[in-house]
């Protein structure tokens, strides 16, 4: 069943040698076809056992597929000049090239290949929770709604079962062969492929062919992160400092930078549309050194919630002796990534987490020396290193679903499928052959048509937004499409973040339709309570010695037990597929 992949492989071995020899190479021709029959339903799914509903529901659809693979492969353009609605983020680095994905050059080419148009709904940025909640309560679906599971807090499961979405097992038998193939060829990816209740999870962005694999590899595999901590390399230098690796270094560290630069910010933390209120959900940040994590995560199998464990008081009395040394901003509760940016675009800040390596472009752009990678701090020099990290999950979290509100559910499934054939490969991954990409190098890095050079940062970050698809869910050829990871620093930062343990972390887990409705619940009151306090407490508004006990006592009344042992069930049963 790797068909596909060989096609695509063969493909990109033509493109490098047409590139290195000729100049560039024509994408094959595709057929068309009529609509088939679809198995659309919205029902709850026949799951058997928990532990099992996932892997059986991935089988089934998988032989399903299988049948079908020669018939439906390539038979694009659909026929009937569809248009559907779709709701998808958007970023706001693409926001500084672009309006809407409908200008990006690879959905255009995919408008051309499919023959199906799209209309997109951007939610604003900052605010995409807010305004997919009042898509949902005003029931004026779209057709297509990409990253389901980041925003429907109760669950997929509860959301087909509510019937907001479809139980797309049927027609991702029936009309997505080459994304279930993807899953077919990779065991840990067909874990992930589907929910405990059975059902198909949605369209994901699926990485290939990353530095671990070699480089050519189209099989799926796991990107290593983008994101982790980033030191102020002129600070260091200035300072004389080796990149601290302890909390006491961390300490002097930031005592020297503030000496230096009295107007500096030493650690640059921000609250305000970012979740980090004192910590990072993402990357760790400091919280990790006390042997917890901030959110659920698992100790020898055990699920625990990193704030509401008392070693969370000693990392809070740490950062309150920073925050009264000047080391935080003194407005980080409030501040925006918009004015963080600020901060550190102007080489005013020592050490962040970075979301991503795009903000070193755009420093690089500016002037500014690389930054240098650093991991999150170890407690001691005799502490064991840290067992948290951002680690990438097989697919990653742009699960997209088609709706109940769709009238053409088998042509949303194809047109989405669509992305992970060898036309759509090529497309979202590189633009249009020809006209913004003429090939590969001979290290297998995608030739665009400006070529790169290192005084040329501020082009990257469009081409990712403008020509090409950046996140989404399709078959995504990370290290080989992606500007930045053409750049040798960028590309040993994210291998240093790799090198720290993510055993913590927990695994891309689904809870069933009741565990999503009361954790849900539960978790809404915790964190607006969660984050109120942390501020208070690194602030100075509430007392820690005083206080609390009280603050974990009001964490276990508001029900986190019960969304402990909800994680632990979901747990067990994913360890059991």
């Amino acid at each position: 069943m790797k068909k596909t992949r060989l096609l695509i492989l063969a493909l990109v071995l033509v493109s490098m040698l047409a590139g290195l020899l000729a100049g560039c190479s024509k994408p094959a021709d595709t057929g068309s076809t009529g609509s088939a029959d679809t198995g659309a339903t919205t029902g709850t799914a026949d799951t058997g056992s928990a532990t099992t509903g996932a892997m059986s529901a991935a089988e089934d659809v998988v032989a399903g597929a299988a049948d079908v693979l020669d018939e439906l492969a390539g038979v694009y353009p659909i026929e009937g000049n569809l248009t559907f609605t779709y709701w998808v983020p958007i970023g706001s680095t693409a926001l500084n090239y672009i309006n809407s994905y409908a200008e990006n050059v690879a959905y255009q080419v995919r408008a051309e290949k499919t023959g199906v148009q799209i209309e997109f709904n951007h939610p604003p940025v900052g605010s995409e929770q807010e305004s997919f909640n009042l898509m949902i309560a005003g029931g004026e679906l779209p057709d297509i709604i990409e990253s389901v599971e980041s925003y429907y807090k109760e669950g997929i499961d509860a959301g087909i079962d509510d019937g907001y979405f479809l139980n797309m097992n049927e027609l991702v038998k029936k009309f997505a062969p080459a994304y279930t193939e993807i899953v077919a060829l990779n065991d840990r990816v067909r874990k992930e492929a589907f929910t405990d209740g059975g059902y198909f999870r949605g369209f994901a962005m699926v990485s290939s062919d990353t530095t671990a694999n070699g480089g050519m590899d189209t099989d799926p595999c796991i990107e290593n992160p983008w994101t982790g901590v980033q030191w102020n390399t002129e600070y260091l230098e200035a300072c004389n400092l080796d990149v601290p690796e302890t909390i006491d270094d961390w300490t002097e560290a930031f005592a020297a930078f503030k000496a230096m630069d009295p107007e500096c910010t030493p650690l640059l933390i921000w609250g305000n549309n970012s979740g980090n209120q004192g910590f990072n959900t993402t990357a760790g940040s400091v919280i990790t050194a006390y042997g917890i994590a901030p959110g659920f995560y698992q100790e020898d199998g055990v699920v625990k919630y990193g704030f509401a464990e008392p070693a969370l008081k000693d990392y809070l009395i740490l950062m309150k002796s920073w925050y009264d040394a000047g080391y935080l901003h003194e407005d980080f509760s409030s501040m925006d990534s918009t004015q963080a940016q600020t901060i550190y675009m102007n080489g005013k800040a020592g050490c962040f987490w970075q979301d991503g390596t795009g903000d070193t472009l755009k420093m690089k752009n500016a002037g500014y020396k690389t930054w240098t990678g650093g991991v999150s701090p170890r407690l001691t020099e005799d502490s064991e290193p840290v067992k948290w990290s951002y680690q990438n999950n097989w697919l990653r979290s742009n699960f997209t679903l088609v709706t109940t509100a769709c009238e053409h559910p088998e042509e949303a499934t194809r047109w989405l499928d669509w992305g992970y054939t060898t036309d759509g490969y090529l497309t979202m991954n590189f633009g249009r052959e020809g006209e913004t990409y003429y090939g590969f190098n001979e290290l297998g890095e995608c030739q665009y048509v400006e070529l790169y050079s290192d005084n040329n940062h501020a082009l990257w970050d469009s081409y990712n937004s403008v020509i090409r698809l950046h996140n989404g869910c399709y078959l995504k050829s990370d290290r080989r499409s992606n500007p930045r990871r053409f750049m040798a620093d960028l590309e040993e930062m994210r291998i240093l973040w790799e090198s720290q343990s993510g055993e913590m972390r927990m695994p891309p887990v689904t809870l069933t339709t009741e565990e999503g409705s009361e954790n849900a619940s539960i978790m809404a009151d915790i964190e607006a309570y969660r984050n109120e306090m942390i501020v208070a407490f690194i602030r100075g508004t509430a007392d820690i010695e005083a206080q609390f006990d009280e603050y974990l006592e009001t964490i276990k009344g508001m029900g986190i037990d019960k969304a402990i042992a909800n994680q632990q069930a979901a747990l067990e049963r994913f360890n059991a597929r």
